[in-house]
This record gives C-alpha cells, structure tokens and sequence, in this order.
C-alpha cells in the first residue's frame, strides 16, 4: 500500500470515517495536506503509541540490560516495523548470544558460561 493511500485510512479512521474515499472526496485538498502536515509534527495514532512504548522500552533496556560500556540503546530499535519485510541481516551466533544474555539479565536470571572453548579447554 502506499504511503498516500496509508495515511489516508489513517486520517479516516482518527476522524471517525469508515470509507476513506468517501471522507477524500468531501475534504479539500488543503485541509487534507494540512492535516498531513500535522500528522509529520504531531503524530496520531497507533504510531504516536508504537513511540511512547518504545521510549519506555529504550529507557528500562538502557537501566537494566545494558553492559558496561556498550553504547545505549536508540528509540529506533523499539519501534515495530510494518510493511514489506526488509532484508535481515543474519546475526552470528555470538551476537545472538550476546542478545539472550541480555534477555536473562533483564529477567533477572544469572548466567554460568560452561561452553567449551575452540581450543578445547573448558574455561
């Protein structure tokens, strides 16, 4: 969907109207761009929610599972995504590691490392 046609259901839905192109076809151009002006300085909405949550998201993951000099957390990395799936970048198995420590951290868990080193030791 488009971008246009995805602010528009949008627009429709926070105005009450069931059919965006009925409500499209009674709303003037003008108001219809000054609203999406609007919408880029004050969002509405699911993506106004998706933000406040992301902030409280970023803030408790920056408190509690961040380790020592890591670099924060951004807002950008809490707020969901929608839309065509992007091309994920396959994360190495430390990296995942590193993510599920985080988790158990955050959960208040402990974490004894008993994996066995490359060389064969089992530090």
């Amino acid at each position: 969907m488009r971008p246009a046609r995805r602010f528009a259901f949008r627009l429709a839905l926070a105005l009450g109207h069931a059919n965006p192109d009925a409500m499209l076809a009674c709303m003037p151009f003008r108001i219809y761009r000054e609203w999406h002006d609007y919408y880029q300085v004050e969002p509405f909405g699911e993506k106004r929610a998706d933000f406040r949550s992301a902030i409280v998201a970023a803030t408790v993951a920056n408190a509690m599972g961040r380790a020592k000099g890591k670099p924060a957390f951004r807002l950008d990395q809490f707020i969901p995504k929608f839309g065509p799936k992007q091309a994920v970048k396959k994360k190495t198995p430390d990296q995942l590691f590193d993510k599920l420590k985080i988790l158990n951290r955050l959960f208040g868990g402990t974490f004894v490392d008993k994996r066995k080193r490359h060389n064969g030791s089992d530090d």
